[in-house]
């Protein structure tokens, strides 16, 4: 906090990235961080910006969420859970989980997207077990990558009974287990 209070540039975002993830569950705790930023023209004005993403934000989930979502690389089953239990993800169309650290564990959340069409699992642990309900639960998926991931034919076979008529894409490079199976099976 001293630090944001003498205008250091990486405190100052740290205390905006808190406010802008809620990572502050205690409410005073919020406003001394909302106070520090206050406290300085520099921070007062990154402050601004944080209360105007937060504006977008809200005023984007009651017209039922963003169509387009990208996640960073750090993301986690915990981020991905508390991010779709802030708000609407009704009209979510595109999801892209590349690269992040999601496993089997984030599908309960995934099932409950009922306009997904796209689903990015590049280079993640997501597996058979989380195909299995996603083919039960989300028909109308249209585009699927899952390069580099633990998938098996047993979990391509959950695919291929549910979206034969409707997949336009599905993306398996360098997927190991699919690469052994072929290797195996040619």
């Amino acid at each position: 906090m001293l630090l944001a209070l003498r205008e250091s540039q990486s405190s100052l975002d740290t205390v905006c990235a808190m406010l802008d993830c809620d990572a502050v569950e205690i409410h005073d705790n919020r406003l001394q961080l909302i106070s520090t930023l206050g406290s300085t023209p520099i921070g007062l004005k990154m402050y601004a910006k944080v209360c105007e993403r937060q504006r977008a934000l809200q005023e984007l989930q009651q017209k039922g969420g963003p169509r387009k979502l990208t996640l960073p690389s750090p993301w986690t089953d915990n981020d991905l859970a508390s991010l779709l239990s802030k708000g609407s993800y009704g009209n979510l169309e595109s999801l892209s989980l590349a690269f992040t650290n999601v496993t089997n564990a984030c599908v309960e959340h995934l099932i409950k997207l009922p306009a997904l069409r796209y689903l990015n699992l590049w280079s993640t642990r997501f597996g058979d077990a989380a195909l299995e309900l996603i083919s039960e639960h989300l028909n109308q998926i249209e585009v699927l990558n899952l390069c580099e991931t633990p998938v098996t034919d047993k979990g391509l076979t959950y695919l291929a009974i549910v979206y034969a008529a409707t997949f336009r894409e599905i993306s398996l490079q360098a997927s190991i287990e699919i690469a052994k199976f072929i290797g195996d099976h040619s």
